[in-house]
């Protein structure tokens, strides 16, 4: 719970430099533009969501229906070892994602995975400043 209210308060500070300040304003949009311009978008299709069903039928991690989708979508993406500076896997939902099964594999497809944000934030920041 008290992520949840640290995140409000923040969502609410953003929000009044938002609204205050045009000079803010225009930082903060072009912050998020940023950030949104070093994100891709990963696809969803039938095929991975059979492999996800294949993984429930196999027992393997993870284990509710929507997160296999998505981690069968992060496997199809890095499948072909595309060459990227940086693929990060960010979740907050730890009890579902930290397995070794997943650690293992993501870690042989070159994609390193975070369930921290301000970590991500600071791999992100120790990136860009390289």
């Amino acid at each position: 719970m008290k992520n949840k209210r640290t995140l409000y308060d923040v969502k609410e500070k953003l929000k009044q430099l938002y609204i205050n300040s045009p000079k803010e304003r225009n930082k903060v949009l072009q912050s998020a533009e940023e950030i949104k311009s070093l994100c891709i978008t990963i696809s969803h299709n039938a095929e991975i969501s059979y492999r996800a069903f294949l993984r429930s039928i196999a027992n393997l991690p993870p284990y509710k229906n929507g997160d296999r989708q998505i981690y069968e979508s992060v496997l199809d993406f890095t499948k072909d070892k595309r060459e990227h500076d940086l693929i990060i896997f960010y979740t907050s939902d730890k009890d579902d994602f930290d397995h070794k099964e997943i650690r293992d594999e993501l870690e042989e497809r070159g994609i390193e995975v975070y369930f921290d944000s301000g970590n991500v934030v600071q791999r992100i920041m120790d990136m860009i400043r390289s």
